[in-house]
């Protein structure tokens, strides 16, 4: 079976803030066991709604989320990574009041909604693969702004999965950092209540915003 490392989601995307939106560009990478869930999902639609497709995948089907100039390499050579390079204008991501910036520096969220029903599930649960999942996201702060109520950052590790976020300022540079670790695909019942408090602390850091303020203020 694959190592964690082996089924790998990479995202690296550098944005700045232009009128209501969030733009700039994408860079994204699958390998193994992410790569084949992504050309599965492809290869059963029609060749000429493939892209289309691509395109709702990369958005999670949300209109505000506005992919273009999409690149994407072959996915007829299963033996290379999957690549796709886009340029991006996401409205959703940013709110404005006053002076002041709101911003979601994470749309993808993966794993928010996976707390189990303890009270309705009795059976152990099994992911399909070991995965990793990175993704740094990368804002220029505008000038004459300063970046304040930076959340902490999330760090849960044990033996079968790791969940570490967090937020950097380097210059004029806002860096938001996330590494998702599925290590052992069998979770045990015994082990649902944990998992279930370490969601809720994912969700409670994924859902905080950053704030950006005017200096003079």
């Amino acid at each position: 079976m694959a190592t964690a490392s082996q089924n790998y989601d990479y995202e690296i995307s550098k944005l700045a803030i232009e009128g209501n939106s969030l733009t700039g560009s994408v860079n994204h990478v699958w390998k193994g066991e992410d790569k084949e869930s992504v050309l599965s999902g492809l290869n059963s639609i029609k060749k000429e709604r493939a892209d289309e497709a691509m395109l709702r995948y990369l958005s999670n089907s949300n209109n505000d989320y506005q992919i273009s100039d999409l690149k994407l390499s072959s996915t007829d050579n299963p033996d290379k990574d999957l690549t796709a390079i886009y340029k991006v204008d996401n409205k959703s991501a940013l709110t404005s009041f006053g002076k002041s910036y709101y911003i979601d520096m994470d749309m993808r969220k993966e794993l928010i909604n996976s707390t189990i029903d303890i009270a309705e599930r009795k059976h152990d649960f099994w992911f399909d693969y070991r995965m990793h999942i990175a993704k740094q996201t990368e804002l220029t702060i505008p000038a004459s702004y300063k970046a304040v109520n930076i959340p902490a950052a999330l760090n849960i590790e044990n033996p079968d999965y790791e969940f570490h976020i967090k937020y950097d300022v380097v210059g004029n540079k806002l860096i938001y950092t996330k590494n998702i670790i599925i290590k052992n695909t069998h979770l045990v019942t015994a082990k649902f209540a944990e998992w279930n408090k370490d969601i809720e602390l994912l969700a409670k850091t994924y859902n905080q915003t950053i704030t950006l303020k005017p200096l003079s203020e």
